[in-house]
């Protein structure tokens, strides 16, 4: 009986953001699982020194979105899975290249995936269905048909046809994981079936022959070291950029001081400053006129982080800049003035019989495209009553956005959470805002 591979133990290891090197260790204790994996897209050592190389940057970039409630493995196989596409994208394994990888390269995505991850990898089906989003039942039905075709792939699949009702349980039957009164049933009709015999042995040749394959697959023994020495380059190249712009940075300090000081004097400093530092072109034009200031106040709950960035206030009402980052996944979220938000002693500081401005979420923004994870938006309050005030706003909910901008604020999610924020606000005269 044939049972896929185990899979190595995976070492303890504490993984910072700043040290890509013990990433890098990491990659190099599954070095062997991942190039036969990479093998079987790409067939090519130079594209999966790439493929190895990006990965390692790409796990370096989302480290810190990673979920606990997901293991690290499996976060890197997301990773590693998804470059493997991309690359595989302009690849196609010669005819000279090693048979069993060239059959394999013919099955269609998600048969050679699953193959690939259960038998190459060695991870469990609950762990490749949801590594690929998909039930158990769908990746039972893509490990018979993958090593259907598999067998079609090697030239000796198509003398054998065994009954359509017992086929689906062949490799269940083959890795011992068929229930006893089924694989009682199941014994009982292969001895009887001559057809069912034959095609059970022909597709059990054909799996011992991929895991041979896999066991005496060698993997060049100067692959992981040209990976490791791209990187360490690129680590090189960084810190010496860093070096030349803290040179240049000493060199110049002397002349920014000098501008900085005269620009106070003359108006110019602001402007200039806001233009290089303020992403958000309606802020920027507020900050530059001196009708308001950066504030940067953060909260955060449930991996949702909100930074009040400015206030802007006036007669007719008080503009709240706002910035929401989602820090566990690739979310966007905006704040409803009308749905889970409270202010403190909100009418003895605001105007009564005034009401705020309704602003729709704006996903079109070029600066809402920029991030996935990070949405840009603004909310209307009630104008204060004197020139001077604190805002005591509390955050109970925010509404997750929905991707497409047609139906962004119908039926949006919402998200519930603790955020609090003492806001100062300085109200500005009516006409220098209008």
């Amino acid at each position: 009986m044939i049972i896929p591979a185990k899979n190595n133990p995976v070492l303890p290891l504490t993984i910072s953001v700043k040290e890509i090197e013990s990433i890098v260790t990491w990659f190099d204790q599954h070095q062997r699982s991942l190039y036969i994996l990479g093998w079987s897209y790409l067939g090519s050592q130079l594209k999966i020194e790439e493929l190895l190389y990006r990965a390692i940057l790409q796990v370096y970039k989302e480290l810190p979105k990673f979920k606990k409630s997901t293991s690290f493995e499996l976060r890197v196989l997301s990773i590693f899975i998804r470059i493997c596409r991309e690359l595989s994208i302009e690849n196609s394994l010669k005819a000279s290249e090693e048979s069993v990888f060239h059959a394999l390269q013919q099955l269609n995505e998600q048969e050679r995936e699953v193959l690939v991850l259960t038998y190459i990898k060695g991870i469990s089906r609950e762990e490749t269905a949801q590594l690929l989003q998909m039930s158990l039942e769908q990746i039972k039905e893509l490990l018979f048909s993958g090593f259907q075709l598999l067998r079609k792939g090697l030239g000796n699949g198509d003398d054998y046809q065994g009954c359509n009702e017992y086929q689906k349980l062949y490799v269940n039957y083959l890795e011992r994981k068929l229930e006893r009164p089924r694989k009682i049933d199941f014994e009982m009709h292969i001895y009887h079936c001559h057809n069912c015999q034959d095609d059970l042995a022909s597709l059990q040749e054909t799996i011992l022959n991929f895991s041979e394959t896999i066991e005496t697959f060698s993997v060049p023994a100067d692959f992981m070291e040209n990976v490791k020495e791209r990187v360490s380059q690129r680590e090189h190249l960084i810190k010496q950029k860093k070096k030349k712009r803290k040179r240049i940075g000493f060199i110049t300090g002397s002349v920014f001081v000098l501008f900085m000081c005269t620009g106070f004097f003359t108006g110019i400093f602001s402007s200039i400053y806001y233009s290089l530092t303020e992403e958000n072109q309606e802020l920027r034009i507020f900050l530059q006129e001196d009708l308001g200031e950066r504030l940067g106040l953060e909260a955060e709950s449930n991996g949702i982080k909100i930074k009040i960035k400015s206030v802007i206030a006036d007669e007719i009402q008080t503009l709240i800049f706002y910035e929401i980052e989602d820090t566990n996944d690739n979310n966007q979220y905006m704040i409803n003035i009308d749905d889970g938000i409270f202010i403190e002693d909100e009418m003895k500081i605001m105007v009564a019989n005034t009401y705020p401005m309704y602003i729709p979420p704006d996903m079109e923004s070029d600066l809402n495209k920029k991030e996935k994870n990070i949405y840009h938006g603004k909310m209307s309050l009630r104008p204060v009553k004197e020139n001077k005030a604190t805002i005591q706003l509390n955050i109970k909910k925010v509404l997750k956005l929905k991707q497409n901008a047609s139906d962004s604020y119908v039926n949006m999610v919402p998200e519930e959470g603790d955020w609090k924020f003492d806001i100062p606000v300085t109200k500005n005269p009516l006409s220098s805002m209008h």
